[in-house]
């Protein structure tokens, strides 16, 4: 018989943090579930990891992924009624995690859940202090009934669970390749008369360890994919800061190559926005 949920995983290179997810998704009180590891040609340890788990595992074409793309592509590999979206880096904050989750699908014009994140344990003192500042200031439970409430960042397919029958009627728009799927797939339905959940229940630890240089060019980034834009491999980097500050034995000289990079990323931006 088929599991009620699936829990899709996109991996690439993710050994830091898999078995942590899959050993707190072992644990969970709700075990109706299947596993599937959607990879992306990942060269570490990710994929031995995921089969001592005994994970369902595809891997990606070569040079296919984008992020959409990988959705649809684990949705149309599993089983589940609900599909829970989890990247392989987020860890989910307790045992009941997936059972809270689930819980807000007894009214039946939900279309999706999911939650603020929180810093990993080990993430720096910005990142800590920046989605610290996000759940604390959090209701417990928020209904996004209006297509105007839907902002980036709602139903992040981070951590988040939709109803498979509103996948099958619209999947998800691979014409967001480089991010901006999970936003526009939860307009598409809050406009035609769904919900979307948010619940602190649902959340997870989750960061990049990015400094100030990073977080900019991250928020930068965000606001650009409100529209469609297509993919491009360093989109995945989150190391280009950590290569800064190495390099680097002074504060001016960090400040100096921070302004000289956020500088290039803008240019490169405004480029693109206009071609």
């Amino acid at each position: 018989m088929n599991p009620t949920t699936s829990i899709i995983i996109r991996t690439k290179n993710e050994e830091k943090h898999i078995e942590r997810v899959l050993q707190i998704l072992k644990q969970q009180t709700y075990q109706d579930f299947e596993i599937v590891i959607v990879d992306d040609h990942s060269t570490d340890r990710t994929l031995e990891i995921a089969q001592n788990y005994g994970c369902k595992i595809v891997s990606i074409p070569k040079g296919n992924f984008t992020y959409p793309y990988a959705c649809n592509f684990g949705v149309r590999n599993s089983s589940g009624r609900y599909i829970v979206f989890l990247s392989g880096h987020s860890i989910p904050i307790n045992n009941d995690w997936l059972r809270n989750g689930l819980s807000n699908f007894r009214n039946e014009d939900v279309a999706g859940v999911y939650s603020v994140t929180s810093a990993l344990p080990n993430a720096n003192l910005l990142e800590r202090f920046l989605y610290g500042t996000n759940v604390i200031g959090s209701k417990r439970r928020l209904v996004i009934d209006r297509a105007e409430k839907v902002g980036m960042g709602v139903l992040g397919f981070t951590n988040a669970i939709i109803d498979r029958h509103l996948w099958e009627r619209y999947n998800i728009d691979e014409k967001f390749a480089r991010g901006g799927e999970d936003t526009a797939w939860a307009r598409y339905w809050v406009e035609r008369g769904f919900v979307v959940i948010h619940d602190k229940r649902f959340r997870v630890y989750h960061s990049h360890n990015m400094g100030p240089i990073g977080q900019v060019k991250q928020f930068a980034n965000w606001v650009t994919l409100s529209r469609p834009r297509k993919f491009k491999a360093q989109d995945r980097n989150f190391e280009t800061e950590l290569e800064v500050q190495k390099s680097c034995s002074t504060p001016y000289c960090y400040f100096r190559k921070a302004k000289t990079s956020l500088f290039s990323f803008a240019k490169k931006l405004f480029e693109e926005e206009n071609i």
